[in-house]
């Protein structure tokens, strides 16, 4: 599973509307349903979940998932690679 997703940025970027949507658990299903904050420090916008040492069921990315995460830059984008 994985538990954060970073983007690089220019360190100087205005951030804004950092967002987060993800999967509704059904009732019964043993896994958090705790949105991830974002944040960005330095050249980065991070999203995180707890760690699995913290909380075995915290709202990872599993098989057959999908999450959304998305902000607002006062610059454009460029290729890059991500950080899962």
């Amino acid at each position: 599973s994985i538990g954060s997703f970073t983007v690089p940025i220019d360190s100087g970027a205005v951030v804004t509307n950092i967002g987060f949507r993800d999967v509704d658990y059904h009732s019964g299903e043993p896994y958090s349903d705790v949105d991830w904050p974002g944040t960005k420090i330095g050249g980065n916008v991070t999203w995180s979940t707890e760690t699995f040492a913290t909380n075995a069921d915290a709202n990872a990315i599993r098989w057959g998932t999908m999450y959304n995460f998305r902000f607002d830059a006062n610059v454009g984008p460029q290729p890059t690679n991500v950080t899962l």
